[in-house]
Formats: C-alpha cells, sequence, structure tokens
C-alpha cells in the first residue's frame, strides 16, 4: 500500500476461528506512521451488507507503527465471509485504504 504519507505491507489470511471468520493481518510500515488495529478492517459480504470486527475477541488492540515496525493481529467476525466478501482497510478517519479479495 502507498500513499503520498505512507508505504506498508499487509499481508492478509483466513485463520480457524470456531464460529465465524477470522483474519491474521500483518502489517510492516516501511514509510511514515500508521495507528492501525482492528477497528481499521470491516467486511463486505458480497450483498453489500457490512460487519466490523469482534473487537473484544481480538488479539490485541490499536498500535501506532512507525518505519520499521511490523506487527500481527487476529481480527474475528461474527459471522461466515462468504463468497464474494472483500475486507476493507482504512485509517483512523474511515478513509478507504485497500480492499483485500478472496
Amino acid at each position: 500500500m502507498r500513499t503520498p504519507e505512507l508505504a506498508a505491507r499487509v499481508t492478509v489470511r483466513e485463520v480457524a476461528a470456531g464460529s465465524g471468520f477470522a483474519v491474521q493481518v500483518s502489517v510492516r510500515v516501511l514509510r511514515g506512521t500508521w495507528e492501525f488495529g482492528p477497528a481499521a478492517v470491516r467486511m463486505r459480504s458480497a450483498d453489500g451488507a457490512e460487519s466490523t470486527p469482534v473487537l473484544e475477541r481480538a488479539s490485541r488492540g490499536a498500535r501506532t507503527l512507525h518505519a520499521g515496525v511490523a506487527q500481527s493481529w487476529q481480527i474475528p467476525f461474527g459471522r461466515a465471509a462468504g463468497a464474494g466478501a472483500h475486507l476493507l482497510l482504512s485509517t483512523p478517519a474511515g478513509t478507504a485504504l485497500a480492499w483485500i479479495t478472496g
């Protein structure tokens, strides 16, 4: 991901979640600073419905990441993703940075 203020490498993969759906999001900031945490991720299903993470079950809260810092989060959602679902990564202000499709 690149913006004028930020360059970051983001990796997302599905992980076992019991009930619902969970992803592991790994972020490495290459340039700039990014306030990232589970609240920065939303899931949009094929029918357009959006789901937010179950924050109290996330592996950790938000962190301010500076250049050279890498962190990973396990982020659960309360329902299955379903075919055609997308994940949206955003800034703390809600600006969309990336859509991730599976």
